[in-house]
Order: C-alpha cells, then structure tokens, then sequence
C-alpha cells in the first residue's frame, strides 16, 4: 500500500513494491495523491507501469549486440536500428508520452519524413517487444499505443505515399539515350521491365541459376519483410530476358557482375540528362509488373515474377493504364 507524506502545501505520495523501484509524485491535493496510488499500484501489479531510468538506446543496443550473435542481420537494418539508437540515449522506458515522442522528433529527427519517423517508431517497437519476452522488462504498452495513434493523428507519423509513375512511351528511350556509363545500363534496364527485378536481385544473379530448358532462373535471398535470409525464389525470364542474358560477357559468377549502388548512381546521372529528374529505378518494378497485367496475366502468376505472397502487396506496384482495357 502506498503511503501519503505531507509537505508544506503539497502531498507526496510514495509506493514501494517488491520487484519494483519506488516511485513517487507529488500533489497540490490529498485524494489527487489517493486516486495516483491506486491507479499506480494496478498497473504494477498488471505489469503496466514501466521501471524509470531504463534508456530506450541502451536496450536498443543490447538489441543490436544479442542479435547479431544468434541471427544475421543486414548492413541496412543495422545501420538502422544504430541511427535510432544513438537518438534514444536520453529517452527512457518510462516517458514513453504523446508529448515526450514529439519532443524527441523535434530534437533529433526535425527534418525527417513522417513515414520515416513512422520507420523508427517501428524499429523501437521491435526492440520492446524482445525486451518484455527475452529480457523481462516491463513494458508500457498501454502508454506506447496511445502515443502512437496520437502522433500518427497529428502527422508526426504516417505511412509512405505509394507512387503512381509509369513511364511515357518516349521516355526510356530518352534516358538510354542520355547514358552516360561503362555498365551496360540499357540491357539492365530491360531485364529488370522483363523480370520486375531490384537492382540488387539483378547484381546478384549467377549463370549457375540458369534453366534454359525451363527459361527460368533462380533469385536468392529475394527481398521480404520476414524471410531475411532463405526468401529464394524460380522466376520465369518472360520477354527478351534471356536473349540480354546471353549478349553478357561470361566474365564473373555474376550475370551482371556490379554494384547496385553504382547502377543507380548511372541511372540517376541518365535520368538527369534526359530532364526525368522525377523518375526512379525502383519504378522499373512498377511499369515491369504492370505491363504484365496489361499483357493478360493473372494476379497469380504475375505473382510469380514479381515475388509477392498477397494480393494487398502486389496492387502497391499495379498501375494500370485506362486504354490497355481496349486490348
């Protein structure tokens, strides 16, 4: 039970219970300081009320330390979890506030996106969640759910905008023309419109993955939200894929034996001469896939190019034009 100690004109009520640090509040009246006890004792008891003093950015790097010794994880993700990290040290479990989440935005994160905050809100859920399993920290998720919708109702969170480019007829052909590289960009430019391929899913095929008599290849480690690591996935090589596979120097293990980040830079640099600034690589998936449906294909099997597990997911990438119904 908690105990209520006058002090001057104010009420300071303490609450000691085994298992948990004291916590104590003060108030201008005496049934102010009542209603707190009774409502902090619950919540302790219901495993709510969360230990004061523990760093978000400490557990975070525990996270990434532990983590790291059982389960691989990416350069991306790492790099990640560190940036939030490094901008928790000074917000603690027990703060978790609508209040206290803006003002740590406005602190360490001012310029960032909504859905990139949204990323990092993420990151540091995934770290609470192995905390209260692995490590028996008492989390306050009634608090962090509240904050979260309160934020995301205010705009300091929200999701990504999906993107809707598909490229004119004249377009691609204007930013071939302005290539300005030794990679042969224009082969990979095609090959991922025939595969719906990443870049990086393109930089790492090998001839070995080959199946000429299927006219399939093999994607390893193809990007998930999950399956981090055994995510493989047969795709067919629809369109000219396999003739651009064959016009490639056999040189490497790699098909297209290059950095991704160096595909991109040259398409950037491309895409900037041609005056299609507005333009991304990424959107090459979006206009592959939705050639595919244009061309008659079902949702499952242009499923099976583009690597997607549900229909919600799949329609991101699906845009549609009006007169290929005419088909």
């Amino acid at each position: 039970m908690g105990t209520i100690v006058k002090r001057g004109d104010s009420y300071r009520a303490i609450i000691r219970k085994k298992g948990h640090p004291p916590v104590t509040k003060s108030f201008s009246k005496k049934a102010m300081a009542k209603v707190w006890i009774a409502e902090t004792e619950t919540a302790i008891e219901r495993r709510e009320l969360a230990h004061g003093g523990t760093s978000i950015g400490g557990l975070m790097d525990r996270y990434i330390r532990e983590l790291k010794a059982v389960k691989k994880l990416s350069a991306d993700a790492e790099k990640s979890f560190r940036h939030v990290a490094k901008s928790t040290t000074d917000l603690y479990l027990d703060e978790l506030t609508p209040e206290r989440l803006i003002e740590w935005r406005n602190k360490h994160h001012a310029k960032a996106a909504p859905q990139s905050v949204n990323r990092y809100m993420t990151r540091i859920g995934s770290v609470l969640s192995t905390a209260e399993v692995l490590w028996d920290v008492v989390v306050p998720w009634r608090e962090w759910r509240k904050a979260r919708k309160a934020l995301d109702k205010l705009g300091v969170t929200g999701k990504s905008k999906p993107r809707f480019r598909r490229f004119e007829t004249d377009e691609l052909t204007l930013i071939k023309e302005n290539l300005s590289t030794t990679l042969p960009l224009a082969d990979i430019i095609d090959f991922a419109l025939d595969t719906c391929m990443r870049s990086a899913e393109i930089c790492r095929v090998r001839w070995a993955d080959i199946d000429r008599g299927k006219r399939t290849i093999l994607i390893r480690q193809r990007k998930h939200p999950r399956e981090k690591e055994s995510n493989d996935q047969v795709i067919p090589l629809l369109g000219a894929s396999l003739d651009i596979i064959d016009r490639q120097p056999k040189t490497h293990d790699e098909i297209f034996p290059y950095n991704s980040k160096s595909v991109e830079a040259a398409w950037r640099r491309a895409r900037r001469q041609a005056g299609l600034a507005d333009t991304k690589f990424h959107d090459l998936r979006h206009e592959g896939i939705s050639r595919l449906f244009e061309q008659g294909y079902s949702i499952q099997e242009v499923a099976i190019v583009s690597g997607h597990k549900s229909w919600n997911s799949l329609k991101i990438y699906t845009n549609l034009r009006p007169e290929s119904l005419h088909r």
